[in-house]
């Protein structure tokens, strides 16, 4: 990945900013979502390096210093950090779960509220929340996936189709960015 950044970086001055942004697309991007939903479950600080290396290509897309900010430049991108290229996967997982579109070893992963306790509760349609004893486990899918798709609003939890969640989680994602 490194060596790509520093490919972009040469020929910058050559290529307009969508050029670059569609390098930055074919060359980084794949090595930062390839398997996000397993190996980016971690401990941020794991990850510093590769959130280190997003920001430079981010800023090396927008030719501006290398100490610039950079939350405008993604939003201004329309680029997902990597914390919520991961966020968006585990959207992605459990949307199939919840469409019934994963293939049936899934099936009994995730359980609503409903199905936990006798008596109604008022988060009886939400995804039941597994309690955990050690911090590594709260990044597995099974625990971090229902917490996640709890927090989600309810009119993006309700989209029919899977691209029309994707997009919307996407935009999302990327409005929190702002906050």
């Amino acid at each position: 990945m490194a060596k790509n950044i520093g490919i972009i970086c040469r020929i910058r001055h050559l290529l307009p900013k969508n050029i670059l942004l569609n390098l930055y697309y074919s060359l980084i991007h794949p090595y930062l979502s390839y398997c996000n939903l397993i190996w980016a479950s971690t401990y941020c600080t794991r990850l510093a390096c590769l959130t280190t290396l997003q920001k430079r290509i981010i800023r090396i897309i927008c030719n501006v210093p290398y100490r610039a900010h950079t939350r405008n430049l993604f939003i201004s991108l329309g680029v997902l950090h990597f914390e919520n290229i991961n966020k968006l996967q585990v959207g992605e997982f459990m949307c199939r779960f919840h469409m019934r579109l994963l293939p049936s070893g899934f099936n009994r992963w995730f359980s609503k509220n409903s199905e936990v306790h006798s008596h109604h509760t008022r988060s009886s349609n939400k995804y039941h929340q597994i309690s955990t004893n050690t911090t590594i486990r709260q990044h597995s899918i099974r625990i971090y996936g229902p917490i996640f798709w709890n927090m989600l609003p309810t009119d993006l939890k309700n989209v029919p189709t899977l691209h029309q969640f994707k997009n919307k989680l996407k935009s999302y994602l990327l409005n929190s960015q702002c906050l």
